[in-house]
């Protein structure tokens, strides 16, 4: 556990090694602790002391507009914040790098009639081009992570790629006068290296890519065909590169490690990467997540054009600014003579959690996890899978992604409020065959996506029906323990065919191995309009069969 104000020291010492080289204080007392933690980093040169606000921070904005380097703002809470907005609007219109720092009171106390306290959160919405808050006390490691990130974000955020001014709120508890601990051992530093579109890669680039002995690349959601794919497979050719990509990142390559979740619980992945590179959208394996960021990694690149610091696996340290398919193509081009084997460590990994799970497959028992697999396996190529979040989704990681097959879900805030929708507008806009895989409390919370008088004929809905609320099974809830079970698991008393019928869908249905491999033919093939197949599982057996296959 850090120390409760590690956060302080730390984000004095991050903005001073990224660049930063005056701060300007207004006294205090509240921003007591972050007087010291600058004063200590800084020294007393490159401190100047202003006591009225307003003209402190007009002070700060000459200073940098003449360096055109960012300056730091510290002052107190309450009040004494308001002062800044002037500079702050001026700044953001001139396009001055400001950072401007402010203490604050705990938010319990907000709106209690405490002294100097006032709702300081957001308050310069309208004048920076980002601001952030951070917890009054340090009290877990990833809080620390959040802290380093803020001061790594609002550097990078100051400088561009249009210069401007930045907020960071920081509620600071009582006692302020305490002795703070010295910068944490491990600083992490996020810089932003942008790369020139047609140019030469920048040397540090460069220098870690031929560097490292092993690589690995995650590539997340994208569309379908995702642009970065050509030159994943250009890349993978590379003997360093392992490269994994979901089926929702729509890459369609055999040297590609398309089930991280699988391989992960079936077998022992291969030793942490020297450099790992990160791209594209949202990863679904919670394994491959839970791998990476418990993982001892040299250097780790975010890659893209985003408006902030992307770090799901904690490991980031650079910021690559460019299209990911610009850089994997320039980088395919770099293969060494004598590269290692490290790509053909995670395709024979996978090669044996496929067989496993092969080997595994004829002794499961009918559930939501076979369901889905047969279902996926019958899709026709050029055709399109939408998959629904919760269960379904996890389920189909432990399949390989069907070639010729584009792959989508709602992965961005993972929400069940509308795949439904989603996959009807998807499949009206390609024309193309649809098939929709949702669970059954998915399906009924956006039923009203069938109230559409122009349903795509292509549009195909599998409702896999275990009586609602299946993945909290799966995502070790203690629910056989809990008498409020019932208002977790959100169990609904409609039927499912009924609704088909009121929408005008052909209905199938099936509750068996036998009867599922009957109807999807027909269900799928079916040209007279769209059509709904209800795939009745039990909760319990599919419990018990994603416990065997992901080692649970």
């Amino acid at each position: 556990m850090p120390h409760p104000r590690q956060h302080v020291s730390d984000i004095a010492a991050i903005l001073k090694i990224r660049g930063v080289s005056r701060v300007v204080v207004s006294p205090g007392s509240r921003n007591a602790p972050l007087i010291d933690a600058f004063f200590r980093t800084f020294g007393a040169a490159d401190c100047s002391s202003v006591v009225d606000e307003r003209s402190a921070a007009f002070f700060a904005l000459g200073f940098a507009r003449r360096t055109r380097r960012p300056v730091v703002l510290l002052c107190s809470s309450g009040s004494a914040v308001l002062n800044y907005g002037p500079a702050l609007a001026e700044a953001r219109y001139q396009r001055i790098p400001l950072i401007a720092v402010t203490a604050d009171r705990p938010s319990s106390w907000i709106d209690q009639q405490d002294n100097q306290t006032l709702r300081q959160e957001g308050v310069f919405a309208n004048y920076v081009t980002r601001s952030w808050a951070l917890p009054a006390s340090m009290v877990s490691d990833d809080d620390l992570w959040f802290a380093q990130r803020v001061a790594n974000e609002a550097y990078n955020a100051s400088m561009g790629p249009v210069m401007g001014p930045v907020h960071i709120n920081v509620p600071l508890e009582e006692p302020l006068y305490l002795p703070l601990p010295d910068p944490s051992d491990h600083l992490r530093l996020m810089e932003e290296i942008p790369v020139p579109r047609d140019g030469e890669l920048p040397p540090r680039i460069l220098s870690e890519w031929r560097e490292a002995s092993s690589i690995l690349i995650v590539h997340g959601q994208d569309f379908a065909p995702s642009p970065a794919g050509p030159a994943l497979a250009k890349i993978a050719q590379d003997p360093r590169v392992a490269v994994i990509a979901e089926n929702i990142a729509n890459v369609d390559d055999g040297e590609i490690i398309g089930n991280p979740e699988l391989l992960l619980a079936r077998v022992r992945p291969p030793e942490a990467p020297d450099l790992l590179i990160y791209s594209g959208g949202h990863v679904v394996s919670k394994k491959l997540k839970g791998y990476l960021r418990k993982a001892t990694i040299r250097h780790g690149w975010r890659l893209g054009l985003d408006r902030e610091i992307i770090d799901t696996y904690q490991r980031t340290t650079s910021l690559v600014s460019c299209p990911a398919e610009e850089l994997y193509q320039a980088l395919a081009a770099l293969i060494p003579a004598d590269a290692g084997n490290y790509a053909e460590q995670w395709r024979e990994a996978q090669r044996e959690a496929r067989a496993r799970r092969e080997a595994l497959l004829p002794s499961l028992p009918f559930s939501d996890l076979t369901a889905i697999g047969m279902t996926t396996e019958a899709l026709p190529s050029g055709s399109v899978l939408e998959l629904g979040n919760s269960a379904v989704i996890r389920y189909a990681q432990f399949y390989d992604a069907k070639s010729g097959v584009e792959c989508h879900s709602n992965r961005g805030v993972s929400g069940i409020d509308g795949s439904l929708s989603a996959a009807v507008g998807s499949a009206s806009a390609s024309g193309k065959l649809t098939l929709c895989i949702l669970g059954d409390l998915s399906f009924v919370y956006d039923s009203n996506a069938l109230w559409n008088r122009d349903l795509p004929r292509g549009l195909r809905v599998a409702v896999v029906n275990n009586r609602g609320g299946g993945i909290f099974g799966l995502i070790g809830a203690p629910l056989d323990a809990l008498p409020h079970r019932a208002l977790i698991e959100a169990h609904h008393p409609v039927r499912i065919d009924k609704l088909a019928e009121a929408f005008g869908l052909a209905y199938f249905r099936a509750d068996d191995a036998a009867s599922l491999a009957s109807a999807l033919p027909a269900f799928l093939a079916l040209s007279s309009g769209p059509a709904l197949l209800e795939i009745a599982t039990s909760a319990e057996v599919s419990r018990e069969t994603y416990r065997k296959i992901s080692g649970n």
